[in-house]
């Protein structure tokens, strides 16, 4: 057992490495908005400028559809043969159970990062910013019946409360605010004063 996790983190490490060494040098940080820069005729150097040109040439992506990859089907941009990155979509099913999820949004060196949406099969759907794969940031959850939660979220878990929004039997809408317990949404009781 103690080889297979010394085998695990080895991979891991190499893993880690390839993407230091090898990914972001060639492209930078993924949050920073490309600049140019020239020199003047007396040879100084003028005031970067951004330009719309990713300092990754169009040679470092493809185009890939349907493309197996974390357990699921990808379509999108395809970065050094490598992983996704860039706007994509990833659908997993599961054979067995008939369910799926479908993931559309921003990839940064094939993790969910950036905004995106997820939509299960039982018709719930998260609307929001997502970090290494997980709700994370403002987001919103909204049911099959059009209600919906919006909150800030962390880890895939609500963090603090979030106000859901639902319609009335009249039509009109109601809100209530809520909070996560032990993956259940419990309702906050409204303050009263005295």
């Amino acid at each position: 057992m103690k080889n297979i996790l010394k085998f695990k983190y080895i991979l891991f490490v190499s893993a880690a490495v390839l993407c230091a060494v090898v990914l972001l040098p060639a492209v930078g940080s993924c949050n920073k908005t490309p600049v140019e820069t020239t020199a003047t005729t007396d040879g100084t150097a003028a005031e970067p400028r951004e330009t719309s040109e990713s300092s990754a040439s169009s040679e470092d992506y493809s185009e890939v559809e349907n493309f197996d990859y974390d357990g699921g089907k990808y379509t999108g941009p395809w970065y050094r043969g490598i992983v996704p990155h860039g706007q994509g979509t990833i659908v997993w099913v599961d054979d067995g159970g008939g369910g799926y999820e479908i993931y559309t949004g921003n990839f940064v060196y094939g993790s969910r990062t950036g905004f995106g949406e997820l939509e299960w099969s039982n018709g719930v759907k998260y609307s929001g910013r997502f970090y290494n794969g997980r709700m994370e940031g403002e987001g919103t959850l909204t049911w099959p019946d059009g209600s919906y939660l919006k909150g800030d979220w962390k880890d895939n878990k609500l963090v603090g409360e979030g106000m859901v929004w639902h319609i009335k039997d009249d039509g009109s809408f109601g809100s209530y605010k809520v909070t996560e317990k032990d993956g259940e949404y419990i309702n906050v009781p409204e303050e009263t004063t005295h």
